[in-house]
């Protein structure tokens, strides 16, 4: 699965989590492309607007690691991400 494929089924897997997705500018000397994070009790993922492709991925993919994935479908490429492999 390519790169742009890919992040578009880990976005589908945070809308089915009902986990929003946000894209957002963060300081040029941030440490992070972005993470989960809890705002007012509830799950969001914060992108940074300056990340490439690869780093949203991995950004995805930690988030979605931290989250209960075991009642969705996944493609086997994104399983195989989110396992590691």
């Amino acid at each position: 699965m390519d790169d742009a494929r890919l992040l578009v089924a880990l976005e589908d897997a945070l809308a089915r989590l009902e986990v929003p997705l946000r894209v957002d500018s963060m300081p040029a000397d941030a440490r992070s492309s972005g993470g989960l994070v809890r705002l007012r009790g509830a799950h969001v993922v914060i992108v940074s607007a300056r990340a490439s492709t690869a780093e949203r991925i991995d950004v995805l993919v930690r988030a979605l690691r931290q989250l209960d994935t075991s009642t969705l479908y996944l493609p086997p490429a994104v399983r195989a991400r989110l396992d590691g492999e």
